[in-house]
């Protein structure tokens, strides 16, 4: 695995880098899907952003006892309630995606795609694993919030 460096703010506060965050999701990929598993035994698609926030050694961002199948405002609210809001046009790798396919919520991290272009890195029930695709139009068309943790830097 690869080590992950990150610098101390003066108000004692870890900051990140987009990078960061990217190379520590990467390292779960093909890590067994588990609903609410927080290991690399598995892991689902909260657990992989709450599981990259550890491995950076950033404070815990965690919820828990939810249901696979959460409210439509749910995981918003709680990621608008912990991280920044950005727009659509502004993302960049190790972003957070939280999107609605049907009555499933979702959670992804948003890499750099190896082609060129944004990658998705996530837990994913129907790949039973952690993997990464294409960000494609698809996909963004479910997205209804993007975020970005506090702590990441440019």
């Amino acid at each position: 695995m690869t080590a992950i460096t990150h610098a101390e703010a003066p108000s004692g506060a870890f900051l990140v880098s987009g990078a960061d965050i990217v190379r520590a999701a990467r390292s779960f990929i093909g890590c067994r899907y588990r609903h609410q598993g927080r290991s690399r035994e598995g892991v689902d698609c909260i657990g992989l952003p709450v599981l990259v926030r550890a491995e950076l050694g950033l404070p815990a961002l965690d919820v828990e006892g939810y249901a696979r199948r959460t409210t439509d405002s749910e995981m918003l609210n709680f990621c608008r309630s912990h991280m920044d809001e950005v727009r659509r046009d502004q993302l960049q790798p190790g972003d957070l995606l939280v999107c609605m396919h049907g009555v499933t919520r979702h959670m992804a991290i948003v890499g750099d795609y190896p082609g060129g272009g944004l990658s998705i890195i996530h837990a994913h029930l129907p790949n039973k694993k952690v993997v990464e695709c294409r960000l494609d139009d698809a996909f963004m068309a479910n997205v209804r919030g993007c975020f970005r943790f506090p702590e990441v830097t440019a």
